[in-house]
């Protein structure tokens, strides 16, 4: 590291020097021009004072946050759009170090989104709006979500099911959409696996008697969770 001296910081407009002698802490660091402190002994001093008084702090930072919340959060999305990948660890890491919190926040988020879904129409399109933008970008990740999903199926039917039952099902739903005049995929009916074909604990059978048609929006609450009430 260059040896600079105070007075040459302060002329050459540095924040900080370094002289290579040690403080009265025995710490070999760079020095501020503003205080003459050592950088290292600032450095402990904050560490401590942060250690000391955790809850003031947060208190602080949460009050200042509320009282400037438009400009935080556009700088927030700033910073997260001009440094993605350090973001992006910054999330994963700290989903690792907290996991139920991570699942708490998750979950409170899948219902607000759920919940405008059904009660915003304004939101609603605006989300069809993006997932049908999203699937014409990512065309090769839906076709292979929809391969997988027929390959789930195939490997769910059974030789036995009844294929043209099956097949009215599906008719039945295409009719009911088309009765109430359905152009918004999520204001209209989809076929349901009762017992879902990919569920937590049990896997359904692909079979006219496993299927029922159900609002997109009753589908998507439901996912792939069994509701032991319909059994």
């Amino acid at each position: 590291m260059l040896l600079v001296s105070r007075e040459e910081a302060k002329v050459l407009g540095l924040k900080k020097y370094y002289t290579g002698k040690s403080c009265k802490n025995n710490h070999i660091s760079e020095r501020y021009v503003a205080t003459s402190r050592c950088y290292k002994c600032e450095s402990l001093r904050n560490s401590k004072y942060i250690q000391l008084n955790k809850n003031r702090i947060l208190i602080s930072k949460k009050e200042h946050y509320y009282a400037n919340r438009d400009n935080s959060i556009a700088r927030s999305k700033k910073w997260n759009i001009e440094n993605k990948e350090r973001y992006h660890e910054n999330v994963k890491r700290w989903k690792a170090e907290n996991p139920e919190q991570n699942k708490i926040i998750e979950k409170r988020s899948k219902d607000n989104h759920r919940n405008r879904v059904q009660n915003d129409s304004e939101y609603r399109n605006y989300v069809a709006c993006r997932v049908h933008n999203w699937r014409r970008q990512n065309k090769d990740k839906v076709n292979k979500k929809v391969a997988d999903r027929k390959a789930q199926k195939l490997r769910a039917t059974p030789v036995w099911a009844n294929n043209d039952k099956i097949l009215l099902v599906y008719r039945e739903c295409s009719r009911l959409n088309i009765l109430h005049n359905i152009s918004n995929k999520v204001d209209g009916f989809v076929v349901d696996h009762i017992i879902p074909l990919q569920g937590e604990n049990i896997c359904g059978l692909h079979v006219e008697t496993n299927l029922r048609i159900i609002s997109f929006r009753e589908n998507s609450i439901k996912r792939n969770k069994l509701i032991e009430e319909l059994l």
